[in-house]
């Protein structure tokens, strides 16, 4: 069993520092400025901001105001994972549910209502974040997590209101949000984020739309499959070069690299406009099994795009200590409890908790039957 901090298990990781130069100096003066700094704004593109600038000027920001509501660095958070296991641990108490708010935050109209700061009724007057417009037109705000569970954790969620409801979209994809999703993806991965999803009903604190974007480095999923050490029943591949993977599940591999235990498949391409194509087959299959589901995604360093999909059982794991989000589904359990952390002695506790996060076996082979088909 391996102890380390967030820093010790990630130390090639650079973080944000201090920056000094004129176009960071000059966005965080234009973040400070505008609550919902839009990046169509005639002063954003007059000066061509990147969005690697205005993403470390939002966090400086947000370190500055407080927003952010601990230091992910703090030596307090560890991680506990063990030799040959993909399934890590991350103690980290600030992750309480009591904590799923942030200062500034406006009171719930009835105390039935659940106050969290993604909650657009009850969200902070005193945050600022940037306004994204996908090519559609439809506008996402870039946020900060003020309870990030890795260092320099985004969310990215909906502006927009549905025409239909006339209230904010809930937290289902559809085929819309998932082109949107994919075209902000392409950006925030060359700046080493990963960005996850979480279903209603599958790790979601909120019923809004909204993403979340983590630097990939510390997901042992990533991890893993950089170091290849993910065992694939199944690789089928289409005419445009998209791959289908079945990850090899629980008992399947050998001692030494187990298997992965939750079921899942990946879509993996060189080339993105493929790649969603399948993705949105894929989502119609899911939407047509009623499943709810977790997806990662991330590009290689070699520029390869690779995307998860959990479709998942139970939210609630380890004696319904926490709920299970794509972090989780990902290898690394937050555990807010130290007492639950400290109960952690063999790397099986972790798995039996995933296992039960995602489908059954046959319920997973029923899906993917659908989806074998877009690949035949």
């Amino acid at each position: 069993m391996i102890m380390q901090t967030l820093s010790e298990y990630a130390p090639e990781y650079k973080s944000y520092t201090r920056h000094t130069s004129t176009e960071f100096q000059l966005a965080l003066d234009l973040i400070r400025e505008h609550r919902a700094l839009d990046l169509r704004r005639r002063a954003v593109v007059r000066v061509k901001l990147s969005l690697e600038v205005l993403i470390q000027a939002l966090l400086a920001f947000s370190r500055e105001r407080g927003f952010i509501k601990y230091d992910p660095w703090d030596p307090t958070i560890q991680i506990k994972h063990f030799k040959h296991h993909v399934v890590a641990y991350q103690y980290n108490p600030y992750r309480e549910p009591a904590n799923r708010h942030a200062d500034g935050q406006k009171p719930a109209a009835n105390q039935a209502q659940r106050m969290d700061f993604l909650a657009w009724e009850t969200f902070p007057e005193n945050e600022h974040f940037l306004v994204w417009t996908a090519s559609s037109g439809r506008r996402y705000g870039i946020l900060v997590q003020p309870a990030p569970i890795i260092p320099d954790h985004l969310i990215v969620a909906s502006l927009d209101f549905d025409s239909r409801t006339r209230q904010h979209y809930g937290q289902v994809m559809h085929y819309f949000q998932m082109s949107d999703m994919h075209e902000l993806q392409l950006q925030l991965f060359a700046l080493g984020y990963a960005m996850g999803y979480n279903d209603r009903g599958a790790g979601a604190s909120v019923d809004h739309f909204h993403t979340q974007a983590v630097p990939r480095i510390f997901l042992p999923l990533v991890r893993a499959y950089q170091n290849n050490r993910l065992h694939f029943a199944d690789n089928y591949v289409d005419d445009k070069g998209v791959h289908l993977k079945i990850l090899q599940c629980r008992t399947q591999a050998g001692p030494l690299s187990p298997a992965y235990p939750a079921h899942a498949f990946l879509l993996e391409a060189d080339r993105s406009q493929p790649l969603l194509t399948k993705k949105k087959a894929v989502l119609k299959q899911l939407h047509a099994h009623q499943a709810i589901f977790n997806s990662l995604a991330w590009q290689q360093p070699n520029g390869r795009y690779v995307e998860f999909f959990f479709p998942r059982g139970q939210e609630s794991i380890m004696n319904n200590a926490f709920n299970a989000g794509y972090v989780e589904m990902s290898g690394m359990l937050v555990v807010p409890k130290k007492e639950l952390f400290e109960s952690i002695k063999k790397p099986s506790q972790g798995a039996q908790a995933l296992q039960a996060a995602g489908l059954s076996t046959p319920a997973f082979q029923n899906i993917l039957r659908a989806i074998y088909h877009y690949f035949s």
